[in-house]
């Protein structure tokens, strides 16, 4: 998934929450435009409920 517009520079509270997707196993990638987070196969990020 990619988030546009939540890059390095934002302010927002929402940047914070992709440290907690990075924890549960997500591969996080953030540039200057936006972030991408992408859950691997066997990582809790990647599951449904």
């Amino acid at each position: 998934m990619t988030v546009p517009g939540l890059g390095t520079s934002a302010l927002q509270g929402d940047l914070g929450f992709v440290d907690v997707l990075r924890r549960m196993g997500a591969e996080v990638e953030t540039d200057a435009r936006g972030t991408r987070v992408r859950g691997r196969a066997n990582c809790a990020a990647s599951r449904s409920p």
